[in-house]
């Protein structure tokens, strides 16, 4: 058997315009492998829905979709149009004889992770037909945003877990003052070693893959350095007796510790307080009384050997 093509260079013709069919050759193996992707039958209405199959990022997904001409007319197929330049369409014929059937080759381009709703327009004989289906994208790394530690020596190991056998070429890092080194890649995982320049330390880094020409959704991690601590929220907002923020990173140092000295405005206090570990080794939960007086402060904390500084605004 030897159909017309779904060869992309022609399909991308479709993109988003009236389309007309063109004559090229695929063979039956071809074809066959054309995922199912629906049913349109002339007198049973306007709308169909399509069903696309789950697909990873950077995938072409390929399908046909039979269009049924149940009627005692032939039936034209024209003015097609998809709803994004993700989607191509292409009919095999252009007109199905009476009582026949043919079918719309679709090509749709797995780009945005999630969702996507896709739509294809089109003149089937009499009617004007509007297919629309729902596509999911999944992502070839694992997104999760997790935390990198680095150690004295101004380096931290990275892994990145593949859900699909993808091979990476290289990783581009954000912000570029962060150095790769060590970059291997595994058929399960990618490895590398990051590097930060002295005096400067980025609160978050962000690692895109690239691979065959493509870069994939970005990967980003928050970055601990020894001895550091960060504060959550930024400011905090005095309006209550109870008092709480969140400290993050280099946390070990706060266990087992009852009371801070806390210097408002260069006055020091000594405040007892709670701490409550929030997530295992990378964030403590701390609870004080409110000691502000109303109005803005720059106050530094200081438990054990560790300090940080962090505004007040008390109403």
């Amino acid at each position: 058997m030897l159909l017309r093509s779904f060869a992309p260079s022609l399909l991308a013709i479709c993109l988003s315009v009236a389309c007309k069919a063109q004559e090229i050759e695929l063979s039956e193996v071809e074809f066959n492998s054309l995922t199912k992707l629906g049913i349109v039958t002339l007198s049973a209405g306007r709308e169909f829905d399509l069903s696309f199959p789950d697909a990873y990022m950077g995938d072409e997904v390929k399908g046909r979709v039979s269009l049924v001409n149940d009627t005692d007319a032939d039936a034209g197929i024209e003015e097609i149009t998809t709803s994004c330049g993700c989607t191509s369409a292409l009919p095999v014929e252009k007109s199905v004889a009476a009582g026949k059937h043919s079918f719309l080759l679709l090509s749709y381009n797995a780009k945005g992770i999630g969702d996507s709703r896709i739509e294809i327009r089109f003149r089937f004989g009499h009617q004007d037909i509007l297919l629309t289906g729902r596509a999911k994208t999944k992502s070839r790394f694992n997104q999760s945003v997790g935390f990198l530690t680095f150690d004295e020596t101004a380096r931290t190991e990275v892994t990145v877990k593949k859900y699909i056998p993808t091979l990476v070429e290289s990783v581009s890092v954000f912000p570029p003052q962060l150095s790769v080194a060590d970059f291997k890649d595994f058929p399960g995982h990618v490895s590398l070693t990051l590097r930060h320049p002295p005096n400067e330390t980025p609160s978050d880094v962000t690692l895109e893959p690239i691979a065959n020409g493509k870069t994939y959704a970005p990967i980003r991690y928050e970055l601990r350095y020894p001895g550091r601590l960060d504060v959550l929220p930024r400011r905090l907002m005095a309006n209550r007796e109870l008092l709480r923020m969140f400290v993050r990173g280099d946390v070990g140092s706060l266990k087992g510790a009852n009371e801070m000295e806390v210097s408002i405005d260069g006055k020091s206090e000594t405040v007892a307080f709670q701490i409550t570990e929030v997530s295992a080794g990378t964030m403590m939960m701390i609870d004080f009384k409110n000691i502000f007086a109303t109005g803005d402060h720059q106050v530094t904390i200081k438990v054990k050997d560790v300090s940080f500084s962090i505004p007040v605004t008390a109403r």
